[in-house]
């Protein structure tokens, strides 16, 4: 694909085709349809856009080489540098987390006809929340624990003798409440 319409073409359009999959899942949530497998069929079209956008942005690499009057190894080099810096930076502010922490709380609203009963459903978002508070409040710890509390609650409700959320979905959450306990973490010393 990146052959036949360019490089560039195929970087600018593989980005944009991400974001508008991404902007579709706010988008569907304000308009109160929303459903989970709305924000799995989602993420995976914006995943299947990075494949050729990354191919197209590596196929740039000897055009700005030559641009900058820099050997090819030596850009390349830095191209794989920036990568790898900007793909391994971990957090340094809670606020760098709270977008991370709107994920589950977006995906558990999506996922709320996966609950057995409404109480549970409320009493995970109310957890979110109060993770969210604590972290924008500067209690990491705090936050940290309401998200492992989150965590446990939904393990209890997928794993009881009569399951009270797909286990499927539960598990989704557990994991993505653990990439923000993850970025908590990774938080530095102010």
């Amino acid at each position: 694909m990146v052959d036949r319409v360019g490089a560039r073409r195929a970087s600018i359009a593989s980005d944009l085709l991400a974001a508008c999959a991404i902007g579709a899942i706010p988008a569907l949530h304000a308009a109160g349809h929303l459903e989970y497998w709305h924000v799995l069929a989602l993420a995976f079209a914006a995943g299947a856009f990075e494949g050729p956008g990354r191919a197209a942005r590596l196929a740039l690499v000897p055009d700005l080489s030559a641009r900058a009057d820099l050997p090819l190894e030596r850009t390349n080099g830095l191209a794989r540098l920036a990568e790898h810096i900007v793909g391994s930076a971990s957090a340094t502010t809670a606020e760098e987390c709270q977008p991370h922490l709107a994920t589950p709380r977006t995906d558990t609203v999506a996922a709320q006809s996966s609950f057995a009963k409404q109480h549970d459903f409320d009493r995970l978002v109310a957890k979110l929340d109060a993770a969210a508070t604590k972290l924008s409040e500067g209690k990491d710890a705090d936050a940290v624990q309401k998200l492992v509390d989150f965590q446990t609650t939904l393990n209890a409700l997928a794993t009881a003798a009569k399951p009270k959320v797909d286990s499927a979905v539960a598990q989704a959450l557990i994991t993505e409440a653990q990439a923000v306990i993850d970025c908590i973490n990774a938080i530095g010393p102010a």
